[in-house]
């Protein structure tokens, strides 16, 4: 009787667990598409909606995201989830007339970008994210415009307003504007990239939260004059977001405490391209401290800027440290860490500039640390 009663129990343990596995494996399949969930802090008639497969994009068939608060030149989503899954392709549709897409997340998770995340259109996107944001080994991005990474709570106009994910409320008919400050009301979260994000056309890609990490092997890199900027916050205040010309900079007030930025066995890199008619984007880094770490037998690592054959200027490197730079290499490998490189009859190279509390530079071998490189028939290679 026992006997029986043994068997039946593991009759129904087998087949609870069987239902079990086949909800996960049923629940994995779909959380691609579930999760960009849309809140409901935007009017009925403006709210965001995630169409899947509706449009298309190079050939590839994208889910689009469509409706949103249009304010003149800005349009406003809002989510209560924003995730893009892993071979998912997520564009933001783009209306005539609009010059910034801005969306925030308004629940308790980071997002976690896995795939490819873009717009359809000219527009700059800006994602707010108050808990964080992660890039993925395989994220991919597809912006023509600006992309502005950010864990700030939300993001001013003038005195015109504030679009707030933590106190969300529907976008003021006078944010028509472009937005000039990034509000922090607690410790900001951090933004970590393993992704392969590269020769990417954007004007600007800029990331602005707690600890800014670019680490496994990864990559963020320009060549149509696209400039990248890093900057890390380490306490409650504000940020202002200037412009000068097609180039986003940021002003941080004196005084405010800053956070890390940290780049290991990766690059960050803007390229002039053979023929380039543009000069080379400009790299800024803001930061507490910076680490740049290389401890794998792999050139090209670290922060740098390359002009190739018949190109024009490259960029400048800008780095700015109220504790310190550290630069580290322990690979017998060459061109790892912060340099310029000007390649066989390359236009002029770019400056770097470091300004620290203190800079730490060790080297295992030549071409290491902070040098620049100018090849035969190369212009003047770029000042230290």
């Amino acid at each position: 009787m026992a006997l029986d009663v043994l068997k039946r129990y593991n009759t129904q343990l087998s087949l609870a667990l069987c239902l079990a596995i086949s909800g996960a494996y049923a629940f994995l399949a779909n959380q691609a598409h579930a999760q960009i969930t849309p809140d409901t802090t935007l009017p009925a008639g403006e709210r965001s909606l995630l169409d899947l497969g509706s449009g298309e994009v190079n050939g590839k068939i994208v889910d689009l995201i469509k409706g949103g608060a249009i304010r003149d030149i800005n349009l406003f989503h809002s989510f209560l989830e924003f995730n893009v899954g892993d071979g998912q392709r997520v564009y933001f549709a783009n209306p005539a007339g609009i010059e910034n897409i801005l969306s925030r997340v308004t629940g308790a998770n980071p997002s976690n970008i896995l795939g490819t995340l873009g717009v359809n259109g000219g527009a700059n996107l800006f994602l707010i994210n108050p808990n964080g944001i992660f890039f993925g080994d395989k994220a991919k991005l597809d912006v023509s415009g600006s992309f502005v990474g950010t864990t700030a709570d939300g993001i001013g106009f003038g005195n015109q307003g504030v679009f707030s994910a933590s106190n969300p409320e529907p976008p003021s008919p006078l944010l028509t504007v472009n937005p000039n400050v990034f509000f922090f009301n607690q410790i900001p979260g951090n933004i970590t990239s393993q992704a392969k994000l590269e020769e990417l056309a954007v004007d600007n890609l800029l990331l602005l939260g707690g600890d800014v990490k670019v680490i496994e092997d990864s990559k963020i890199s320009t060549n149509q004059g696209g400039n990248i900027l890093l900057a890390g916050l380490g306490a409650p205040g504000q940020v202002a977001l200037t412009r000068d010309g097609n180039k986003l900079g940021l002003d941080f007030p004196d005084g405010v405490k800053k956070s890390n930025v940290q780049l290991t066995n990766s690059a960050i890199e803007t390229l002039v391209p053979e023929d380039g008619n543009v000069d080379g984007g400009e790299i800024r880094i803001i930061a507490d401290s910076l680490e740049v770490e290389n401890t794998e037998k792999k050139e090209d690592q670290g922060i740098f800027t390359i002009t190739k054959s018949n190109g024009r200027k490259s960029g400048d490197i800008i780095i700015s440290a109220d504790n310190s730079v550290l630069i580290k290499s322990t690979a017998e490998e060459k061109r790892q860490g912060i340099f310029t490189r000007t390649q066989k009859e390359g236009g002029e190279g770019g400056k770097i500039t470091i300004c620290a509390g203190s800079l730490t530079v060790e080297t295992a071998r030549r071409k290491q640390g902070i040098f620049t490189i100018t090849k035969v028939n190369g212009q003047k290679g770029g000042d230290i």
